[in-house]
């Protein structure tokens, strides 16, 4: 037997008329007897036979089945909502038509409209409260409506916010980011969706000291995705709207961040927004109350501290990590871990081993960051491992064979690879702006949630180091990130070239101090198409055993602009003292223009081997720690071709590199510089 019921929005502006079963009503009169803030006020009318539907409040905003059952009996959309413009009571005329069917219990809708004094009353004063008037009742007179006028009405809005945390985050928006516009997302939803299921397992274990569900979860998506918004702001202002005394460590490995999510939270809580809206009772406590650490008088609590700081004291239901793992110090060994250590140290302060919930919330930055770990630990979720992590893993380009199902039945939507995450605000240039600006590598990890093994290549990126020039040839001091994967400054302090002075055309210039300069080349057929082979161009330097990259010109290039590439880079380096070209594809051709332009140096070799033979051939020095990159170099992580990440993640990734053209360049170099009789002793330092 459907009961019809109607409500207001927040500001009195808007009217909500939907409808319930006979049993879900009786729930919901139940909930608002027991209830400490009087939510659903219940209405009006009752109807006689027709369909039973799902209860609307359960089932929140929007319900198919409760839509179809209206238009399919003539009545109004139960989830639509009415402008109250003009006259206030045409909304509640469209209940009063259903009585023409003779479906309304007699007298249900009685009411004399032009009894109504203010506009702004009739909402309030058609809706009931269930233990003054039983369902089917007579509506009071108009004294009686003036009198419960009076009487705070909970809105709709407000009871979808205490039910659903996604529809909590877009009506707080206005507060946590006032004037910026909400690029509201099905991820969103999602998110939300999932990270309410897991406080609401600690709620029902909490209530009903059952056992937990799942005690450990990690959310992996892409930056720009609101992750800190949701889960480090507003999630505990929703929790504590269902349970007062939550207590919660937000931990972070940059203190900065948790101290900004600290601020927000608090200025949410404490904002007119939510104390009216939620009629909340407790406050701040003045004698607890601070960035670090706050206090509510109902004993809720939130600490905010960096990830390295001392965990001691902490006895929270819930601990909150949000990037633990720094995009570029991850790939440090001694850092992450340190990171992990630290994680070890704080998983378990906690208010109950049993019964407290954790939560990591970062983007993928590594193989062995600290979702990994975790993982690696405990292991993933599972009906009979409920101590293993879930993990909500987004990629912004979906991938099917990394499909995303929660232990909760929510599953990734997405059907075809590729699919954008949030297409309107990662449009397509934007996707390739970035993939271009971070490289293969750096956009699988941190966009796509797909680290990759650094150390997957014959050459390891932890045995490569790096190389300036001194200040009299041009050189900075000035730090420099290196490559991901990569020994910091402080573990590998950067070689400084030293120079030395020539003269050129009769006038005295610093150059360095190299024993010896080479280009080497590996010329493709010249083919510019997207499958065809680069025109591997690198620029090495030798001091003793070291060898130096000084510049990489490798591309894609037909035969003319080849030519034109070698004659500038011969140009740019005159103190090189071979250009070796292997005698194959366009390598010939090549020889016979140069030395026709009068360029000195330039050799016909021939190589031996496979590919990775030659390679193996520079596995020694280069684990040696003999092979050095230009420090800062644009061309370490960036080319001019779309598809080329750049030299460090061709060089260290071979041979799974899509390309190994430089990989060859490098062991002419090599095998030419090993061979030479012309290199100085070693030189001394």
């Amino acid at each position: 037997m459907p009961v019809y019921f109607i409500a207001t929005s927040p500001d009195g502006d808007l009217v909500k008329i939907g409808y319930t079963d006979r049993e879900s009503s009786e729930r919901c009169q139940e909930l608002s007897r027991h209830s400490r803030d009087n939510t659903p006020l219940e209405l009006v009318a009752e109807l006689e036979g027709g369909k039973s539907v799902e209860s609307w409040w359960h089932r929140a905003l929007y319900d198919m089945s409760a839509e179809a059952d209206a238009k399919a009996r003539g009545l109004p959309n139960p989830t639509e909502w009415f402008k109250l413009e003009g006259d206030v009571l045409d909304a509640v005329n469209l209940i009063r038509e259903g009585a023409k069917s003779g479906d309304l219990c007699p007298g249900a809708l009685e009411i004399d409209t032009g009894s109504v004094p203010d506009r702004e009353v009739a909402p309030v004063a058609l809706a009931v409260t269930p233990p003054i008037f039983p369902i089917g009742a007579m509506l009071p007179d108009v004294e009686l409506l003036e009198t419960l006028a009076a009487i705070p009405l909970p809105s709709i809005d407000a009871e979808l916010a205490r039910r659903s945390f996604a529809e909590f985050a877009k009506q707080a928006w206005h507060v946590v980011e006032p004037g910026v516009a909400l690029e509201w997302n099905w991820h969103h939803d999602a998110l939300c969706e999932n990270v309410q299921a897991f406080l609401e397992g600690w709620i029902k274990t909490h209530r009903e000291n059952t056992p937990l569900m799942v005690q450990n979860m990690a959310v992996n998506v892409p930056p720009s995705t609101l992750k800190s918004k949701l889960i480090m702001v507003m999630a505990l202002a929703w929790m504590w709207l269902h349970e007062p005394t939550f207590k919660m460590a937000a931990v972070s490995s940059n203190p900065q961040n948790v101290k900004r999510d600290s601020d927000a939270c608090r200025d949410l809580v404490m904002s007119k927004w939510y104390r009216d809206t939620f009629n909340v009772g407790w406050t701040i406590r003045d004698d607890i109350d601070s960035k670090e650490k706050y206090r509510t008088t109902a004993g809720g609590e939130r600490v905010s501290r960096g990830l390295q700081a001392d965990p001691v004291g902490l006895h929270v239901d819930l601990i909150a990590v949000d990037d633990p793992d720094g995009i570029k110090t991850v790939f440090s060994d001694v850092i992450r871990q340190r990171t992990h250590d630290q994680w070890d140290s704080l998983a378990n302060r906690v208010g109950d081993l049993g019964k407290s919930i954790r939560l990591i919330v970062q983007h993928a930055t590594h193989t062995d960051d600290l979702t990994s770990f975790v993982r690696s630990k405990s292991g993933d979720w599972s009906p009979t491992n409920r101590g293993g992590w879930a993990v909500m893993r987004l990629p912004l380009e979906y991938d099917p064979a990394r499909h995303c199902a929660m232990p909760w039945g929510w599953s990734d939507p997405r059907k075809v690879a590729g699919e954008c995450l949030h297409p309107l605000r990662f449009t397509p240039g934007v996707i390739s702006g970035e993939r271009k600006a971070r490289g293969n590598f750096g956009f699988e990890t941190l966009y796509n949630q797909n680290p990759k093994p650094l150390q997957g290549g014959m050459f390891h990126r932890e045995w490569i180091n790096f190389f300036r020039y001194d200040r009299d040839c041009g050189g900075s001091d000035a730090p420099v990130e290196r490559p991901p994967g990569c020994r910091t400054q402080t573990e590998a302090p950067t070689f400084v070239v030293p120079s030395k002075q020539v003269m050129r055309d009769g006038v005295p210039c610093a150059v360095p101090a190299f024993d010896r300069v080479l280009i080497t080349v590996d010329a493709s057929n010249g083919s510019i198409k997207d499958t065809a082979s680069r025109n591997g161009i690198l620029v090495i330097g030798a001091i003793g055993s070291r060898r130096f990259v000084r510049d990489d010109r490798t591309r894609r290039m037909n035969f003319l602009e080849l030519v034109g590439s070698l004659k500038r880079v011969c140009a740019d380096y005159p103190d090189a003292a071979s250009v070796l070209i292997e005698g194959k594809a366009a390598g010939p051709q090549c020889i016979e223009v140069l030395k026709e332009a009068g360029i000195s140096g330039v050799k016909d070799i021939s190589v031996s081997g496979s590919k990775e033979q030659r390679a193996r051939a520079m596995e020694p020095a280069i684990e040696a720690g003999d092979l050095y990159f230009l420090e800062g170099a644009y061309w370490l992580e960036h080319a001019h071709d779309e598809d080329d990440t750049g030299c460090i993640d061709e060089v260290c990734g071979f041979p799974n590199s899509r390309h190994d053209d430089r990989v060859d360049a490098l062991s002419q170099g090599f095998d030419d510089l090993r061979s030479s009789t012309k290199l100085l002793n070693q030189y001394e330092w």
